[in-house]
């Protein structure tokens, strides 16, 4: 064989590896981002899931709501959450589509809540015969074991898709463990595999004094080729190692620290910033900055905005060099004469720009570098703003801000055991907005809205770090006072009442008058000593507020026994 066929044989095998070695990589990557995706839609069915729920506690607290009362207005949450309940199935079925166990489930769900609301719907007819009719359908108790029967098959459907994300968590860190391999494998074998050529190409130049100068000029090739493998290893290690701690990071506090550490090991030549959009999407603010090796800075501004950068206005890469570009409006003085800026996409959406500035930032193998990590790190921003929203939607109430009902709930569990441990007194304050399905045909849902939001605003200002304001239902609210005496507590809602009588109500610069609140107050233990005890006295008290002329507080304690 020809020492030109050699040398060919030789490049072939490494074009080999590096070809397998990239194709390991290229799907490893995508097995991560597919596993991603799949993250996110099992947190949607989650969501879904707390929806469903929430829907049908709404539902049932407005047909209590009318049982109790016989007023028509407490139906309002009932026929509400009845639409949005089959949204939520379709949505739901939707989403279990392709995996049949959890499809099955959700169609059982779907037809045990129709059986539900089917039974809540006869409630609310018989109720309209009378109150003894609706109270011999509730007193059968077959309601409270349906709606026991869908929460079962809800937490287990839920216990499913925790496993299922286990799943895919580890799925998505074997992937980035084979990225990580494939990368420092790869490299030692184009390592020994250029040794070997090497040791070839000394051997052949001994025999052949003619040719040496064509064998320096290869192993001269040879070398960089293999400081590429090297450094193409190296990125690979550095990204898979950034890829697997921001799957572990649970907000931008915890991955700030970690990709500004992998981007100044990625890019120690090069400063550079990450500058992300606000939640209002009006200006960018530089949240992630790294400085040269050399010293220096990131070299843009802090907050500057959007249409100041030419890679968001056009959607795609803008380098400049001396040479030529347009020099974005973000430059911070003095501009630097190379910087490139690449626009971070995840999931469809425009989530901020990678900036990178310094000598060879515009250079193609860079860039590349650079559009992968600035990839990743959109992922990952994305996922963690995913998994922020989640968690605020789960607990807190979109409208006003506070608490909402299923952590009411779960708090007051918790409360309670501890008053019981600490033998501490505990007080649930009810308070519901008087006349207000009256004031919403006068001004219209969205002044309605206005004030709910109002009297939220008035809780949060009188409540203590260890107190729980909630947004129990429609216009009803919770408070839920620890170590609160019975004084306190009459004390803290006759606050809140007068602070809502002197509220100044506008909506889109129309006065609205002023509204005012009924309040019901139960006492743990004197007046139950379990969380739906509390509940059903500070709301029978709460009625008698109601019953006694509105605007004012009534004890639980006050409110004679039924029967």
């Amino acid at each position: 064989m020809s020492y030109r066929n050699t040398l060919l044989g030789w490049f072939a095998a490494i074009a080999l590896v590096l070809a397998v070695v990239g194709s390991i990589v290229y799907n490893a990557v995508r097995g991560f981002v597919r596993d991603a995706a799949q993250v996110t839609a099992a947190h949607e069915v989650l969501q879904t899931l707390s929806n469903t729920m929430g829907l049908l506690a709404d539902a049932e607290s407005g047909q209590r709501g009318y049982v109790i009362t016989g007023r028509a207005q407490y139906l309002e949450p009932y026929h509400t959450a009845q639409a949005e309940l089959e949204d939520a199935l379709a949505r739901l079925a939707r989403l279990t589509a392709d995996q049949p166990a959890q499809r099955d489930r959700a169609a059982q769900l779907a037809t045990e809540i129709r059986a539900r609301l089917e039974r809540m719907h006869r409630t609310v007819t018989a109720r309209a015969q009378g109150f003894q009719a609706a109270e011999q359908l509730v007193l059968t108790g077959e309601g409270r074991r349906m709606t026991d029967s869908i929460r079962k098959l809800v937490d287990r459907m839920t216990d499913e898709e925790h496993m299922l994300l286990a799943e895919r968590d580890a799925a998505a860190r074997r992937s980035a463990s084979l990225t990580l391999a494939a990368g420092t494998g790869g490299l030692a074998l184009a390592a020994a595999i250029m040794l070997l050529l090497l040791q070839a190409i000394r051997r052949e130049h001994l025999r052949r004094e003619e040719t040496e100068q064509r064998l320096q000029a290869n192993n001269v090739d040879l070398a960089q080729s293999l400081d590429r493998v090297r450094d193409l290893g190296r990125e690979m290690t550095i990204l898979g190692s950034m890829a697997d701690l921001l799957q572990s990071c649970r907000s931008l506090d915890e991955a700030r620290p970690v990709i500004q550490r992998a981007l100044g090991q990625l890019l120690p030549q090069n400063g550079g910033a990450v500058c992300l959009l606000n939640a209002s999407q009006n200006h960018m603010e530089t949240v992630i900055e790294w400085t040269p090796s050399d010293g220096g800075s990131a070299g843009t501004l802090a907050v500057f905005a959007p249409d100041q950068c030419w890679a968001l206005r056009r959607g795609r890469v803008h380098a400049v060099d001396e040479a030529s570009g347009q020099q974005c409006l973000h430059l911070a003085k003095p501009a630097p004469t190379h910087y490139a800026c690449l626009p971070m996409m995840a999931q469809g959406e425009t989530l901020g720009v990678m900036f990178v500035q310094g000598e060879g930032s515009t250079a193609e193998d860079r860039l590349r570098v650079v559009r992968t990590a600035s990839e990743q790190v959109a992922l990952a921003l994305a996922n963690l703003r995913l998994q922020e929203s989640l968690r605020t939607q789960s607990i807190r109430d979109p409208l006003t801000g506070l608490f909402n009902r299923r952590y009411l709930e779960a708090s007051l569990e918790r409360e309670l055991a501890r008053a019981k441990r600490a033998r501490h007194p505990l007080c649930v304050v009810m308070l519901d907005v008087d006349h207000f399905k009256r004031f919403n045909d006068t001004h219209g849902h969205e002044a309605g809205d206005a004030v709910l939001v109002e009297v939220a605003n008035v809780l949060k200002g009188v409540t203590r770090e260890d107190d729980i304001a909630c947004r129990y239902g429609g216009e009803e609210f919770t408070l839920i006072l620890p170590e609160a005496t019975i004084e306190v507590a009459r004390e803290r809602a006759e606050q809140v009442r007068l602070q809502v009588r002197k509220l100044l109500l506008e909506h889109r610069r129309k006065s609205l008058g002023t509204v005012t609140a009924s309040f019901g107050i139960a006492l743990f233990p004197d007046d139950s000593a379990t969380p739906s005890g509390l509940v059903q006295a500070a709301d029978a008290a709460l009625y008698r507020a109601k019953h006694d002329g509105r605007d004012r507080v009534v004890l639980a304690s006050e409110v004679a026994p039924a029967g």
